[in-house]
C-alpha cells in the first residue's frame, strides 16, 4: 500500500531525525512538486497546469516546483560542507535553481 503522510506525520518523522543528532541534517519542504508520476492523481496534476501557468502570480515560498530541480539541489547540498541542522524551503530551492 501507499504511505501517505499528513503534515503532523511529517513533522514527527521530522523531529525524530534531528533528535538522532546526527553532524547533519538536511530537510527539504519542496511546495507542490511538478513531473510525471507513476500513480494517477487527477486533482493534483489539474493544480499543476493551473500552477505551472499562473506561477508568476506566487510567491517563491508557495511555488511550485520540479521534481528535478529538488533532486539538483539535494545532490548540490550533498556536496556541500555545510553541518547542522538544516531546513530548505522552498524559496531556499527556487532561488539556488535560479543561478
Amino acid at each position: 500500500g501507499k504511505l501517505k503522510l499528513s503534515r503532523s506525520s511529517t513533522g514527527d518523522i521530522e523531529n525524530t531525525v534531528i533528535d538522532c543528532n546526527f553532524k547533519s541534517v538536511f530537510i527539504f519542504r519542496p511546495s507542490l512538486l511538478l513531473g510525471k508520476r507513476k500513480e494517477k492523481r487527477p486533482i493534483e496534476k489539474i493544480v499543476q497546469i493551473i500552477m505551472s501557468y499562473l506561477s508568476f502570480l506566487f510567491p517563491n515560498s508557495i511555488k511550485a516546483i520540479n521534481a528535478s530541480d529538488v533532486a539538483k539541489h539535494m545532490i548540490h547540498i550533498a556536496k556541500s560542507n555545510l553541518s547542522g541542522i538544516n531546513i530548505i524551503s522552498n524559496k531556499d530551492i527556487i532561488n539556488h535553481c535560479k543561478y
